[in-house]
């Protein structure tokens, strides 16, 4: 979070001027929690809310502001640990797949995605976009959408 807040302060003037875009990649994570992701939803939920923030604040400027909310992207070669990582990890962190289960997207699909946005000067991009109906939910019924989630984790 603190990497995009200064990267954007380093750069608004410059994207100001250009009318360029900021594009933040977050996480279906930050949408709603799931288990086994210890500190990376609430991490990725503040990047979320000043990815919205400074869309709501510099739109009018001339400035897009992209927020990119992806599941679960394809790896070419699946996440190893080493020994120190593993030894320093509780073991429910280490089980693969943490989070909700859905499909995962190709890395270049998102790409091609993200660029379309950018040229449609869209506000965001949620893959996969049946989250939104989760998001929904949650903000409804809390616990009909935790329930949800422990199914599906």
């Amino acid at each position: 979070v603190l990497s995009a807040v200064r990267t954007t302060r380093a750069a608004l003037s410059h994207l100001l001027a250009s009318r360029g875009h900021i594009v933040n990649i977050a996480s279906l994570a930050g949408h709603a929690p799931a288990r086994y992701m210890g500190a990376y939803g609430p991490s990725k939920a503040a990047l979320v809310s000043y990815t919205r923030q400074l869309r709501l604040e510099l739109a009018a400027k001339g400035l897009h502001v992209l927020l990119v909310s992806p599941g679960p992207i394809a790896r070419a070669t699946p996440r190893t640990y080493s020994a120190a990582e593993e030894a320093s990890i509780p073991a429910e962190f280490l089980r693969p797949g943490g989070g909700v289960k859905t499909t995962a997207v190709s890395a270049d699909w998102l790409v091609k995605r993200t660029l379309q946005a950018c040229e449609r000067r869209e506000a965001e991009v949620t893959v996969p976009r049946s989250a939104k109906i989760l998001f929904a939910i949650m903000q409804l019924a809390p616990r009909w959408a935790d329930a949800i989630v422990r199914k599906s984790s």
